[in-house]
């Protein structure tokens, strides 16, 4: 019986791997329209912005720097190495070892200290510029991400105006059989086709560009990035002066910038102490039956302190000047990080207002009107009072209307990536 379960179990595990196995075929295999509809649902924005910052090689990069820079603190109050040494003379079995030295130099406390507080300040900082560069990355995630739907989006719409025109040839060319159309209405027709397909391809062209940009920031092949079908749009509840308010104290790049002064100033500290002599601490051990002991010299051993002594003071000086410049130096680099973001963050608010006030104009008078009129004419040109060209005119404004339109929907979109994620850094 054990045996027959045995078996049975064995033919039961056959079984279901054989089942797993042919699921997993036909997985490979679906239809490229379940194959389109489930890289759309694995790769859409927020799971763009979550690959980023886990592995966008800039940051990859950046993270080993930060990792660097905090074994600096524990370096920086490390003692420099001791010294050993043995001094050998001739007795009488010939070259014998006479003393062994071991010294330790001890530098000044204060300075290690100021070291240490340098140390975590640039350690500090070094996490701010991480939390900056991820801002960096994620805001052009956003912007290529929305440059690929933008011109995707114009070159579908520029193709359903090339089948129109496409109709509308053939319509031409038979009324130019029966003398009902120019020929002049016929070329021009035609150079509208080729003036169509020429930008449709420039669309694609630049739609690829972007994909592949995005491609690199998320380190993954361009195969794998799709078409995006939508823009999410990101909601920007502040107002200017909020924005700036906030932006001066939340921001990486400024903090980052408080910090790397905070530790120049540390460095300023560790260079006047440059003046404090350091400790130098010894021993002595001179082994009995050594040429020395047997000279009467004492045997044993024999410890001994000392000070270093700063005699080259202009050497220290300009040490200590330096430091004081690059404080300065860093605190003005504050000061200027501030001025400009202050500025940027005003000229994302005016173009992100001027875009959605287009986008407003768009949706709710010109993009109408431009349908109205399509219409008008569209039903004068079949009862012979429009001219095709009037027809093709009315089409090609209300095309253009609308590639306005997306072209301010992604402008909208970057101007509010630029103000959330980069100045206020959240995401």
């Amino acid at each position: 019986m054990k045996n027959d379960r045995k078996t049975s179990g064995r033919g039961r595990g056959r079984r279901f791997f054989l089942l797993l196995t042919m699921v997993l075929v036909q997985a490979n295999f679906v239809p490229a329209a379940a194959q389109a509809k489930d890289t759309l649902r694995k790769h859409s924005l927020g799971a763009y912005i979550r690959r980023a910052l886990d592995r966008n090689p800039e940051l990859v990069a950046r993270r080993h720097l930060v990792a660097a820079d905090r074994e600096k603190i524990a370096a920086a109050l490390a003692l420099p190495d001791p010294t050993a040494g043995v001094s050998f003379g001739k007795g009488q079995g010939g070259v014998e070892a006479e003393k062994f030295s071991l010294s330790q130099g001890i530098p000044w406390p204060g300075r290690l200290i100021s070291n240490r507080r340098a140390a975590q300040a640039s350690y500090l900082a070094s996490q701010e510029m991480e939390k900056d560069l991820e801002t960096d990355v994620l805001y052009r995630v956003r912007t290529t991400y929305g440059k690929m739907y933008a011109m995707g989006t114009m070159a579908g719409l520029g193709k359903e105006s090339l089948q129109l025109l496409k109709r509308a040839e053939s319509a031409a060319l038979a009324g130019y059989a029966t003398s009902m159309q120019s020929q002049a209405s016929v070329l021009k027709l035609q150079l509208e086709m080729a003036v169509a397909e020429d930008q449709i391809r420039q669309f694609e062209v630049e739609a690829n560009i972007a994909r592949d940009e995005l491609a690199g920031l998320l380190d993954i092949s361009p195969t794998g990035v799709p078409d995006p079908d939508s823009l999410p749009q990101l909601a920007v509840p502040f107002t200017v002066d909020e924005a700036q308010r906030i932006a001066m104290e939340l921001n990486p790049g400024v903090r980052a910038a408080g910090l790397e002064a905070v530790a120049a100033r540390h460095n300023v500290s560790s260079a006047r102490s440059m003046f404090v002599p350091d400790l130098m601490l010894g021993a002595d051990y001179v082994p009995p039956g050594s040429s020395l002991a047997m000279a009467g010299g004492q045997m044993g051993w024999m410890f001994m302190a000392g000070l270093s002594l700063p005699l080259w003071p202009w050497s220290k000086a300009a040490e200590v000047r330096m430091a004081r410049e690059m404080e300065a130096y860093k605190k003005a680099a504050v000061e200027s990080r501030k001025t400009g973001l202050a500025a940027e963050a005003a000229m994302y608010f005016r173009e992100y207002y001027d875009a959605v006030r287009r986008i407003r104009l768009l949706d709710t008078v010109l993009i109408p009107k431009a349908k109205q009129t399509l219409t008008v004419v569209e039903e004068a040109y079949r009862t012979s009072k429009a001219t095709l060209m009037d027809y093709i005119d009315s089409e090609r404004m209300l095309l253009d209307l609308k590639m306005q339109r997306v072209t301010q929907e992604e402008r909208r979109e970057k101007m509010a990536g630029g103000i959330v994620i980069c100045c206020l850094a959240k995401y």
